[in-house]
């Protein structure tokens, strides 16, 4: 996936508007900048070149990846050992609770207890991701102000129907509704396509 420098011209002013895309290659990001940006005509599109990285820094990465796995396997059989710890106390305790009692109240009362330290359950990757997301965009939008904030809060309101309208408005306001256009292109196709994304992104 690459990014795109693009300059758009609004239909209303003579000022272009500079904005952001992700695509494959330039025609993809031409044919989606005029299927979301339509009637503005488009200036300049210009590729953004990442920098090239070096063989060390290539290296440097790769170690970085086999630690983070490392780690995570790490954590995973370090939290496997901490659950069946806790299930093998629970059953001494419960083995030492059901020897000792004599009265039906007390075996009620233990069994109340045993409900009270089950483990809590951790959540997926992709619903503490979703959980980031949609932060990082609350974050972002309480960053902008008068026009500019109408026109994100406008599009990520318009985005979700069948056939959304353009950022049509003053500058400030179309600035803000392309750039909030350009950070839920992403979002939305995860949050469409993985359940667990969607439920964190609603459960921020």
């Amino acid at each position: 996936m690459a990014k795109f420098k693009v300059d758009i011209l609004l239909s209303r002013s003579s000022s272009f508007i500079k904005t952001e895309v992700d695509a494959q290659n330039r025609w993809d990001a031409k044919a989606l900048i005029k299927r979301q940006y339509s009637p503005y005509r488009i200036r300049r599109i210009e590729e953004i070149k990442e920098p090239c990285k070096s063989e060390p820094q290539k290296s440097t990465s790769t170690a970085a990846k086999i630690l983070q796995g490392f780690l995570f396997l790490v954590f995973l059989v370090s939290g496997i050992a901490t659950e069946k710890s806790h299930e093998s106390t629970k059953n001494v305790d419960v083995a030492n609770e059901a020897s000792s009692l004599d009265k039906p109240s007390s075996t009620i009362a233990s069994g109340s207890q045993g409900g009270q330290d089950s483990p809590k359950k951790t959540m997926p990757p992709k619903f503490l991701e979703g959980q980031s997301s949609r932060r990082k965009w609350e974050t972002w939008i309480a960053t902008l102000t008068g026009d500019e904030r109408k026109g994100a809060e406008y599009w990520a309101g318009e985005r979700s129907k069948p056939a959304p309208d353009g950022c049509d408005g003053t500058l400030e306001f179309s600035h803000g509704c392309f750039e909030a256009q350009r950070r839920l292109l992403v979002v939305d196709k995860v949050r469409h396509s993985d359940p667990d994304f969607r439920q964190g992104w609603n459960t921020p």
